[in-house]
């Protein structure tokens, strides 16, 4: 998991002003999308690359927020104590991703 959290970092501080931390209250909101699996019939493949389907399997939502919440501390704040507020999605997609947007409250 280590590895993961080192990527996110990696990205997250090539996002970032040189710097630059948040300070006080932040709101994290993410989505992470899991590429459709092949092996789903091609009307359920067409029907998740343009309505999200839910992902309802490993990894669990409450470790990706963990993940992504050790992985920015101090590249995008301070420490993840500053996060007050989570909005936080798994579901599939045309390809594998992980957006993430972090607003100061």
């Amino acid at each position: 998991m280590k590895v993961k959290e080192n990527e996110i970092a990696w990205i997250a501080n090539a996002a970032m002003p040189k710097g630059v931390l948040f300070d006080g209250p932040i709101e994290l909101i993410f989505a992470a999308i899991f590429a459709i699996p092949k092996r789903w019939r091609k009307a359920e493949r067409e029907y998740a690359a343009h309505t999200p389907v839910w992902h309802v399997d490993r990894p669990d939502l409450d470790n990706l927020t963990k993940l992504i919440g050790d992985a920015l501390n101090g590249v995008v704040w301070v420490d993840d104590e500053q996060v007050v507020r989570v909005i936080a999605s798994k579901h599939y997609g045309p390809e594998s991703r992980t957006d993430v947007i972090v607003r100061t409250l």
